[in-house]
């Protein structure tokens, strides 16, 4: 393994850690829901009616940005283009992110929800078809494994980190204590949440504020990020197929077993629409690597790399370039060059700003804002 391989993961190791120790501590702290309050009509009181903007738009919108930035740099270390990427991962975004909270309307009836389970498996089940489709019509044919694993492992990066925001808004909470077993209680009688606040969800829709609860956001964030650095070692390998299955299967199968400890309401049935999901996500998703991996009878024309870690590229006129390319593992370098670039960057913050105002702005807490002059200071 290369030393740049070492310094990448230890780097991501490091500030995985420091964000989720931080964030299991304070987090469930009631200061942690509201970030800001923008006033906005005054009303007969003489007060201020305010929006609400939160924590939780600040850390999903800081969790896309950073699923995004693992993404180019994944993707960019097997020297394919920001442009390329792009094409392919812009119509992807724009139908999973609204459907986070169109699933979350059609399966818990609350339209100011989002989930990301629904934006999981919308995503999944038009990825190949996306790519597949933008590769029929483009020149640069995107190597589809490789492309599927820089995905899958962005994703699981952003579902570990994105989690901080689920605690600051005191969604996807476990059981409490006092309704588990005997086990539960013991492994986690000093390792549990307690959210304070009314206007947190866990308060509001179960009435279990001060409640010592199974840190289930906590855990999933842990086991994700262990996922995630496992599949990226697997893909700065070139090992892309099992790269892809191994963040898959643990983040979707660790879906439907971690519901069985929460006490959100996830739907009528027992086992619910988003355990179904993610059941039907992983199955999905293996008949894909089977059916398109080259040599595979069925496969498609158009699947160029192997779990073997070699991918090899036929001529192809890109930006008016004849292309050669023949790639044995990734270039962590060279993708970290893509990342590093004012474009990117930019690109990057924007995407936050976008997306922070798409989560952030709260629709189910409201605020009174009045002001006054400080007199000992005039």
């Amino acid at each position: 393994m290369s030393s740049e391989i070492v310094l990448f993961i230890t780097s991501i190791t490091l500030f995985m850690a420091i964000c989720l120790v931080w964030g299991f501590k304070n987090l469930p702290n009631e200061r942690w829901q509201i970030f800001a309050t923008i006033p906005l009509i005054k009303d007969e009181t003489g007060s201020w009616r305010g929006l609400n903007l939160t924590y939780y738009g600040i850390l999903s919108a800081t969790a896309y940005a950073f699923s995004m930035s693992i993404m180019v740099i994944l993707l960019g270390s097997c020297h394919i283009p920001l442009s390329v990427q792009m094409r392919h991962i812009i119509p992807i975004m724009v139908v999973a992110i609204p459907a986070s909270r169109l699933v979350a309307w059609l399966v818990e009836k609350k339209s100011s929800t989002f989930t990301v389970g629904g934006a999981t498996f919308t995503a999944i089940m038009i990825l190949p078809w996306v790519v597949i489709g933008i590769n029929s019509i483009s020149h640069f044919k995107v190597p589809i494994f490789c492309f599927f694993a820089a995905i899958s492992i962005s994703y699981t990066y952003g579902e570990a980190l994105g989690r901080l925001a689920c605690i600051s808004f005191g969604c996807c909470y476990g059981k409490p204590l006092s309704q588990s077993g005997r086990l539960i209680n013991r492994l986690f009688s000093r390792f549990h949440f307690v959210f304070h606040g009314k206007t947190r969800k866990v308060a509001y829709a179960s009435n279990l504020e001060g409640e010592p609860m199974v840190p289930i956001q906590a855990i999933t964030s842990i086991l994700y990020t262990a996922a995630a650095l496992a599949g990226t070692l697997l893909f700065l390998s070139g090992h892309f197929k099992s790269a892809m299955l191994v963040t898959i299967v643990i983040t979707q199968i660790w879906r439907v077993i971690s519901e069985f400890f929460r006490a959100d309401y996830r739907g009528e049935f027992n086992f619910s629409v988003y355990q179904i999901m993610a059941v039907t996500a992983v199955a999905y998703m293996v008949i894909i690597s089977i059916i398109m991996t080259p040599g595979n009878p069925s496969a498609s024309p158009l699947s160029l790399s192997a779990d073997s870690g070699l991918y090899s590229m036929d001529s192809a006129i890109y930006d008016g370039m004849i292309l050669y390319r023949t790639v044995t593992t990734p270039d962590i370098p060279e993708g970290l060059r893509q990342f590093w670039c004012p474009s990117v960057i930019i690109s990057l913050e924007l995407f936050w700003l976008i997306t922070f105002l798409y989560t952030g702005r709260s629709s189910v807490t409201a605020s009174q804002i009045s002001f006054h002059v400080v007199k000992d200071k005039i």
